[in-house]
């Protein structure tokens, strides 16, 4: 049985935090699996360019250990071939049913999530994996999914 063009297009939206990019290399958890136990729709995974180049000052600027989580990110990042949001322009056109305004691009990773989340959620459900608390309690407080790590092992939804 063939899924209508409707069906094919439900799906949610798992938007990456920077700090949650860290993980994978910092305790050894694939992310990625941990998604598809935890998931029990389908999804695709979003990362903002604002987290890259997060990344990429962490690889330029910081400590080794610190530039290793980074570089590791990065590469789990393209092999999952995680979709990258641009927030370079004031609206985007996200999978040719969403108007996603990006107000302003000097806002923080943290501003530009939580606006993200406001433009889309009405017509998507949309989780935020993040380790950021201050970030979590903005989200819960628009009633949108949080997924985070538990215990440094899994990764749990809120």
């Amino acid at each position: 049985m063939k899924k209508s063009d409707k069906e094919k297009r439900s799906f949610a939206v798992v938007l990456l935090d920077t700090n949650f990019l860290m993980i994978p290399a910092e305790l050894r958890i694939d992310i990625f699996s941990e998604l598809k136990r935890i998931m029990f729709e389908d999804y695709k995974v979003f990362v903002l360019d604002k987290s890259i180049e997060e990344l990429d000052k962490i690889i330029e600027k910081g400590n080794e250990r610190e530039k290793t989580c980074a570089r590791i990110a990065k590469e789990i990042l393209r092999m999952n071939r995680v979709c990258i949001l641009k927030t370079g322009s004031k609206t985007k056109n996200f999978l040719n049913t969403l108007k996603i305004p990006f107000t302003s691009v000097n806002k923080s990773v943290d501003d530009l999530i939580f606006e993200f989340v406001l433009a889309v959620k009405e017509k998507r459900r949309v989780y935020v994996a993040t380790q950021d608390n201050e970030l979590k309690k903005r989200l819960r407080d628009i009633g949108c999914r949080i997924i985070f790590l538990r215990k440094k092992s899994f990764l749990k939804i809120e």
